[in-house]
């Protein structure tokens, strides 16, 4: 029975007042001070973890979506500088068409980095691709028609694209 009392938590706050002069109250109320301030600690790291998670996500978010939109940026160029050269067939639309297809290359090659821990994003990148290629082929096929067929077969193909 001895034993059992010289472990028992009452025991142990009987002690401590003894020793430092302090109300047993006074020791329950500091440890319980104490526990609170142990768990508040907790919570607050784990928000903070937390946090740093949701911040890496939102950032990564933003950043695809930047991508995305410099890629239809690029391609809209590309589309743009096409148009442009079947009607006026200056030498700069031509060549500005194909620096911007050299950043829709660039912007389609980090678009598919960004998301390639993500099987989803990954699956709608590759799908980005064929329809990517769709339309530059017939923007292709403008430049084509102007340099092989004339202005008058270029015109034509413009008119589909709208």
């Amino acid at each position: 029975m001895r034993e059992t009392q010289a472990h028992s938590p009452d025991h142990y706050l009987k002690r401590a007042s003894r020793r430092t002069g302090l109300p047993r109250r006074v020791l329950v109320m500091a440890t319980a001070a104490l526990a609170l301030i142990v768990v508040l600690a907790f919570a607050v790291f784990q928000t903070a973890e937390r946090y740093r998670r949701d911040e890496q996500r939102t950032l990564h978010s933003y950043q695809v979506r930047e991508q995305v939109l410099q890629l239809v940026n690029h391609l809209h160029l590309a589309e743009m500088d096409a148009r442009s050269y079947a009607l006026t067939g200056r030498d700069i639309a031509f060549a500005d068409y194909w620096q911007a297809i050299r950043g829709v290359e660039g912007s389609y090659q980090q678009l598919a980095a960004l998301v390639t821990d993500n099987a989803r994003q990954s699956a709608a990148v590759a799908q980005m691709r064929t329809a990517i290629a769709s339309r530059r082929a017939r923007f292709e096929k403008i430049l084509d028609d102007y340099r092989l067929h004339g202005p008058e077969a270029a015109h034509a193909e413009v008119v589909t694209l709208v």
